[in-house]
């Protein structure tokens, strides 16, 4: 085993350790993590219920990939792959991507 570098046990290796390292402290139990899981429109009341709801539009640039960009053959090609992600359009709502259905229902 390398200098540094310390084994962790099989049954800790897939939890959430309070420490990492020698000093770790491995009797202590995991922090627990809380998820929830409900439906769109509970998430999108409880935001309505907290406050005013904010619309929001973006386009595709956020999926921007460096790597396929450079891969393309062309600069014609390379043009196309910037149209397509500026004509893709992400709707948010709360900084939430939702579906354009339900940013047109909340919109109206």
């Amino acid at each position: 085993m390398r200098k540094g570098v310390t084994h962790v046990p099989v049954q800790d290796r897939f939890t959430l350790t309070n420490a990492i390292g020698p000093t770790a402290d491995r009797t202590r139990p995991a922090i627990p993590l809380r998820r929830v899981v409900k439906t769109l429109r509970s998430h999108i009341e409880e935001l309505a219920a907290a406050g005013k709801l904010e619309l929001s539009e973006g386009d595709g640039m956020i999926d921007y990939s460096r790597t396929h960009f450079n891969r393309l053959g062309s600069y014609a090609e390379q043009d196309a792959y910037i149209a397509r992600l500026k004509a893709k359009r992400h709707f948010y709502l709360n900084g939430w991507v939702v579906p354009k259905l339900v940013y047109d229902a909340i919109k109206r």
